[in-house]
């Protein structure tokens, strides 16, 4: 899996694509000045860091998914692998999740089927953003890789400022851990207290954790005890 904190190239905020994934949209993300890495990806469509990822869909597909169940455990995978899920769909016809609206489709879906879907994601915590067309969800994209990039700026910790009592010691040993921001380490030493309790620390307890997700949790643990 290819992740880290906010992902860069050569100082860029960078999304990951699948390469699979329609080559207009990853031309019209590197509009946006976010780089563009397509490589093959087990799970999700586009990476934006190591708890955000995008699944992508056409209404067609969307359509499709739905019949055979297929979208279902695409939601459940991308849950399991990643913190902040969220599922793009593109080219859903107007009024489509208005509810008591009545829309028809070529393909007899019933509208049924389409918003118990729908309210089947929204349980899952799964958030869907609506896309008239590729450029819409190149824009949607590049915005959300651009803001994670400007929140771990904002959240960097200051270089060479020497630490003075033992919360601010603690604080600079933990945030300089691989992938780890003032933030997240601060939500760390919240959790568990002490470094000694932090490196003791259950894989499982840190990815119940804020910000957080499995393979973050697996690459720390990894970090102190291998």
């Amino acid at each position: 899996m290819v992740a880290k904190q906010h992902l860069l190239i050569n100082g860029k905020p960078t999304v990951v694509a699948d390469m699979r994934e329609p080559v207009e949209i990853t031309l019209e993300i590197e509009q946006q000045g976010v780089e563009v890495n397509r490589q093959v990806i087990d799970t999700a469509d586009y990476v934006l860091s190591e708890e955000l990822a995008v699944e992508r869909k056409s209404w067609r597909d969307f359509h499709n998914s739905i019949k055979d169940g297929r979208v279902f455990r695409q939601i459940k995978e991308l849950k399991e692998h990643y913190k902040e899920p969220i599922l793009i769909l593109e080219g859903a016809p107007r009024g489509t999740f208005v509810f008591g609206e009545e829309v028809k489709y070529d393909d007899g879906l019933a509208p049924n089927a389409i918003r118990g879907a729908y309210l089947r994601i929204a349980i899952e915590s799964v958030p869907i953003i609506q896309t008239k067309d590729y450029k819409a969800t190149a824009d949607v994209i590049g915005r959300l890789a651009l803001k994670l990039y400007e929140e771990e700026k904002s959240l960097a910790v200051v270089k060479g400022k020497k630490p003075k009592t033992l919360e601010e010691q603690k604080l600079f040993v933990v945030s300089s851990l691989p992938n780890i921001s003032e933030k997240k380490a601060k939500t760390l030493l919240e959790q568990f207290g002490t470094l000694r309790g932090l490196f003791s620390a259950s894989k499982e307890d840190i990815a119940k954790l804020k910000g957080f997700g499995k393979v973050s949790a697996e690459k720390l643990w990894e970090l102190f005890n291998k």
